[in-house]
């Protein structure tokens, strides 16, 4: 081996011990809110002890005109860091914590129930077969209590008195995985890495993580007055652009935003378009359509790191 050659394996060994013993670096990830609590539910999925809270959040102060957002509370294993707790429906609560993503399975017999279209299940038989089989996993983006002195019940005396600046707000940091535009807004899906993300492989310090992932809203394709373009991953960098790849971190509020899904796009969607060639007339299925709400973090600041 060459003297050239035996200083570049060198090097290369320490730049992998320096890796080894670098901290890992996580995305930050919080978000707190105020509301009343409208529906409380358990999971459906056998063995899993998580309790769902839907939360009307409180209007701040120049948004009466707008309609409340919701959002959804996921208590984990039913408890809020390791404790049991009270909650009610019709409380008013406050809560701090992170934002993760929840899968939810959605059914051909849901969709067309919500649809009020189950008479086609009796119409066409190649339909009915598949009805059961056929599903989509949508993400449900709910926000997790990590400590017990975030969830504090209130009364309605106490509520009516309480001045709370954390009303609603997200401070959300992460890789651009995804962009896209809809109804005159642009949409990011945001990749954060944070503390709380599942270790899908450990590598020493540098652990394989799954991410969460977040939609952020761009209101009229607008940053507060700043308008944006979204680009993916191979546009040109410029002023004013979001790339797909691109770090940014963002500070917001949660919103909500309608999801609307057609009939024909669920079942190729679900991996069932095959059955389309053998049901009639399906250019009527786009007009069988139902919206779903959306909760998303509508971007107030961001900062785009180089």
């Amino acid at each position: 081996m060459t003297t050239a050659s035996a200083t570049k394996t060198k090097v290369k060994k320490t730049v992998r011990t320096s890796m080894e013993h670098t901290p890992e670096r996580f995305n930050a990830n919080t978000a707190s809110i105020q509301g009343e609590v409208y529906k409380i539910w358990p999971s459906p999925v056998p063995g899993d002890d998580t309790i769902f809270a839907r939360v009307e959040l409180d209007q701040e102060s120049g948004q009466d005109d707008k309609k409340p957002a919701r959002i959804t509370i996921a208590f984990r294993d039913g408890e809020v860091a390791g404790r049991p707790f009270n909650l009610l429906r019709g409380e008013h609560i406050q809560i701090s914590g992170y934002i993760a993503d929840f899968d939810r399975a959605e059914t051909l017999e849901n969709f067309l129930t919500k649809c009020k279209r189950r008479d086609l299940i009796e119409e066409q038989p190649k339909l009915a077969e598949i009805v059961g089989i056929a599903k989509l996993q949508r993400p449900m983006t709910c926000l997790i209590p990590i400590e017990k002195d975030s969830l504090d019940g209130l009364s309605k005396t106490d509520y009516n008195d309480l001045v709370w600046d954390n009303t609603n707000s997200a401070l959300l940091e992460g890789v651009v995985a995804a962009t896209w535009a809809y109804a005159g807004h642009g949409f990011i899906r945001l990749a954060v890495y944070d503390e709380h993300t599942k270790i899908l492989q450990k590598n020493g310090n540098r652990p394989k993580r799954r991410p969460h992932y977040i939609t952020v809203q761009l209101t009229d394709g607008k940053i507060g007055d700043i308008a944006i373009e979204l680009l993916g991953k191979n546009g040109k960098p410029k002023p004013n652009t979001i790339r797909r790849g691109d770090r940014i971190k963002i500070q917001g509020r949660f919103s909500q935003t309608a999801q609307w899904d057609n009939l024909r796009e669920f079942i190729i969607k679900s991996g069932h378009a095959a059955v389309l060639s053998e049901l009639p007339d399906t250019d009527r299925y786009n007009e069988i359509r139902f919206s779903s709400p959306m909760t998303v973090v509508e971007a107030q600041w961001f900062v785009q790191f180089t």
